[in-house]
């Protein structure tokens, strides 16, 4: 029961939030008074902390993280450190005069952190993918070191979790590269059902296993790819978080 109408500028950052998340978050802050629209940021310690952001000044895309702060340069590359254009996925880099000077006696790690361009521009490399849409949105999609190799073809795993969090009945999950036994990597998800579903499948064994089958299908369905199938699967009540509040997957 309380008003919350003084609540104008609500953030989210961390970990990238769904759509159908947010609408709740912003109908729990109407039903008490505020119609605050949720806004996202993006950023590193090692940029100063946030280098882009939505604003209430412009309307900004659902799903995005805004767009680069004053002073700030966004740009998305591949893995041979060439510029893509606008919709094309790749690493993305920031240009900040925000940036730190470096990883504490550890020269290595900071070396391979920057990227010098042509022009003598310094570049911090963010270890994440994404892309940019012409309105010069940037849209983070995950990090660039998570995926596999399935087949020959590099799997990333927030592609697949994308893909399995469309699902109703899925709350979160984790997808991960595994070996076989047979010199072959395959992908496991780790599932956190709703609690319905998790009431159904926790007492009914076939009902399991008839959801996991759906769960491979929708996602072949989706991609046309078998190497976007999940084989094994971990159903979890939950996954444990970091004190920094992030997910530990590790």
């Amino acid at each position: 029961n309380k008003d919350l109408s003084f609540f104008n500028y609500p953030f989210e950052g961390g970990e990238p939030l769904s759509d159908e998340v947010a609408t709740k978050i912003e109908a729990v802050f109407k039903r008490h008074g505020s119609y605050a629209r949720l806004r996202v940021a993006y950023g590193q310690c090692e940029c100063g902390a946030a280098i882009t952001t939505q604003t209430q000044l412009l309307e900004s895309t659902r799903g995005s993280a805004g767009i680069p702060l004053p002073g700030i340069t966004i740009g998305i590359f591949d893995d041979d450190f060439n510029e893509l254009s606008y919709n094309e996925r790749g690493q993305i880099l920031a240009n900040t005069p925000c940036r730190m000077l470096g990883y504490f006696k550890n020269a290595k790690a900071t070396a391979e952190y920057f990227y010098i361009d042509k022009n003598g521009e310094k570049w911090n490399c963010t270890g994440d993918i994404g892309y940019i849409n012409e309105k010069g949105e940037l849209f983070v999609q995950g990090r660039a070191s998570d995926y596999s190799i399935i087949n020959g073809e590099k799997i990333y795993h927030f592609d697949v979790e994308n893909i399995l969090t469309e699902l109703d009945d899925i709350k979160m999950c984790e997808v991960l590269g595994y070996d076989d036994g047979n010199g072959t990597t395959k992908l496991a998800a780790h599932i956190v059902f709703t609690a319905d579903r998790r009431r159904l499948v926790e007492t009914d064994e076939n009902c399991l296993m008839k959801e996991l089958r759906h769960i491979q299908q929708y996602i072949y369905k989706k991609t046309n790819n078998e190497n976007f199938v999940p084989y094994r699967f971990k159903v979890r009540k939950s996954f444990p978080y970091a004190k920094s509040g992030k997910r530990d997957v590790a």
